[in-house]
């Protein structure tokens, strides 16, 4: 299992890794990069993104979807390209609709926030010309909206190697509940943080043109657990918002609800995730990335909204 992840943390800039070498600043793909194990075969497009190459010149038949995220849509757990939920919501979406050319561009990257994530759609977006733009974002938001009374020194460059800590901390499944972290609620966040990166990107994608799917985030973790279980539940997550497992449960309730009531408010498309994917063991790896099964359920969850705003 350890080999099979070891790339995600691996960032010395030479040929064997993952990331660009880019001395600090935010989590970029090696455009390129090919990857194989005994348990995993991995490659980077020539965008910096997860998957295979996008036909040169979009088909006149072509139907082009531009998911976002980090690590959870990057989907690091899936051994392939093809295990992905972004590919498996190609493969849904190509089913439903034949007479189109479906492209669905993983643009996932462990570690990237909603506004890494806005530099990539509008720097590609002339290249790509994506008629959905999929919002797949909340844990690496979530840890910086909770950095003004947990972290307050942190810088994007950290989370990087977070994916590696995650592949570890998955077989621990009580984590160490510091008693400071007791204090650190979801009111202390910086949610007005996140609800503006959330607007400006819905604002780009709406200039453009282009339908925008936001989608809820899953995790493992049961809305009413408490005590031991929520600790099992939560796993990692504890570390990674430095918070109570019960305040993470509530952090990750109140970013769906924020997702919810601004598709609602915003008219735009709403694929309920977190409903979608049960808080089970066989659909989670850990806190928050999917199981083969998980990601199943989560593509079909994106692929219905999709289809609804195609009239399918």
């Amino acid at each position: 299992m350890w080999e099979r992840y070891t790339w995600l943390g691996n960032q010395s800039g030479n040929d064997e890794t993952l990331y660009l070498d880019n001395n600090g600043g935010r989590p970029q793909l090696r455009p390129g990069a090919e990857l194989e194990g005994s348990r995993y075969e991995i490659s980077i497009n020539s965008l910096g993104f997860r998957g295979p190459e996008l036909a040169i010149n979009k088909p006149t038949n072509g139907l082009r979807v531009w998911c976002i995220g980090g690590s959870t849509t990057f989907d690091i757990f899936a051994p392939t390209n093809e295990d992905t939920w972004p590919f498996r919501l190609q493969a849904a979406l190509q089913a439903a609709l034949p007479d189109r050319h479906v492209e669905v561009v993983n643009a996932g990257i462990p570690g990237e926030v909603l506004s890494g994530s806005r530099e990539d759609f509008e720097s590609f977006y002339s290249r790509v010309n994506p008629d959905y733009l999929v919002v797949y974002h909340g844990p690496n938001d979530l840890r910086f909206a909770a950095s003004s009374q947990a972290m307050p020194n942190q810088e994007p460059s950290v989370l990087h190697s977070l994916a590696t800590f995650r592949m570890i901390s998955r077989w621990i499944p009580i984590q160490t509940v510091r008693s400071e972290w007791q204090d650190h609620t979801i009111d202390g966040f910086q949610w007005s943080r996140i609800d503006r990166d959330l607007r400006g990107f819905l604002d780009s994608a709406e200039s453009k043109g282009v339908e925008v799917v936001m989608a809820t985030h899953a995790h493992r973790a049961h809305d009413d657990s408490t005590g031991l279980s929520a600790r099992a539940q939560v796993g990692e997550g504890t570390t990674l918002l430095q918070m109570s497992p019960e305040g993470v449960i509530a952090a990750f309730a109140q970013y769906n609800r924020l997702v919810e009531q601004l598709a609602e408010d915003r008219g735009v498309s709403y694929a309920d995730v977190r409903s979608a994917v049960p808080p089970d063991r066989d659909y989670f790896g850990d806190h928050t990335h999917f199981t083969p099964d998980g990601s199943e359920l989560a593509a079909q969850e994106i692929a219905k909204a999709i289809l609804h705003v195609e009239g399918k």
